[in-house]
């Protein structure tokens, strides 16, 4: 037991250790409460740490993530010694439907479709998650809530649904994205291999409760530039 740290809502405290939790917004789903989280962390002479549902991150920074628990988790490695458990409690409250998980399932047979070959990122596993919540946010113009794409796992980044229509277009389109990612060398270097998965569907202005599968060539093509502008700004960190 570590009887000089301090762990209250939204805040850890330790020799060495630093953890805010900045912003904590929550998000109403059929199925539990998520939260859309900011954190400032610092770990005093550790290079990485391992965030519970991201993987390995730098020893010390800030992260942007939704989290679908009540606690956050930084442990010395993977399946490793806890070093900082955080509660979280709401910093602020949006406006947002009470019920319908915004996140797809993220089975490959849930008609995931794979765009294109894989892209090798100049980047290690430090940074990854970052980067690619970075290029997500910037593509759609937005904080789109990138999660973990299950509970305590690493290398996979989902984002959720996020309209790619103006709003007064007779038909509004929405686009989800999801990224696995993994070691990979890029000759003597370490790098990070990242394969693209996408998700479209449309419906009329005014009844986007119904939501269609079947989208038009028009859908289609809007959803294929996000895709192109999503690499272009991976490719160049």
């Amino acid at each position: 037991m570590c009887l000089p740290c301090v762990a209250q809502d939204n805040t850890f405290s330790a020799p060495g250790i630093q953890v805010s939790i900045l912003s904590a917004q929550p998000r109403g789903t059929a199925d539990g409460l998520i939260f859309d989280v900011h954190v400032s962390y610092a770990f005093a002479h550790r290079q990485t740490v391992w965030l519970q549902g991201i993987g390995l991150v730098s020893g010390s920074g800030e992260i942007s993530y939704t989290l679908r628990n009540s606690r956050i988790l930084f442990l010395d490695g993977k399946a490793g010694h806890e070093l900082a458990s955080i509660p979280v409690r709401v910093t602020d409250v949006w406006q947002t439907p009470s019920l319908g998980s915004p996140y797809e399932s993220t089975a490959l047979s849930a008609g995931w479709i794979a765009d294109g070959q894989p892209i090798v990122l100049a980047t290690d596993a430090t940074t990854a998650w970052d980067h690619l919540s970075t290029a997500l946010t910037a593509v759609f113009g937005q904080y789109v809530g990138p999660t973990p794409c299950r509970p305590d796992d690493d290398g996979c980044l989902l984002a959720q649904w996020t309209t790619i229509t103006r709003p007064a277009e007779w038909t509004q389109a929405q686009m989800a994205i999801m990224m696995t990612y993994s070691k990979t060398s890029s000759g003597k270097a370490q790098a990070t291999l990242v394969k693209i998965y996408y998700l479209l569907r449309q419906a009329p202005v005014g009844e986007m409760l119904n939501w269609d599968y079947k989208i038009d060539q028009s859908v289609r093509n809007a959803g294929l530039v996000k895709l192109s502008d999503l690499r272009t700004r991976l490719s160049n960190p």
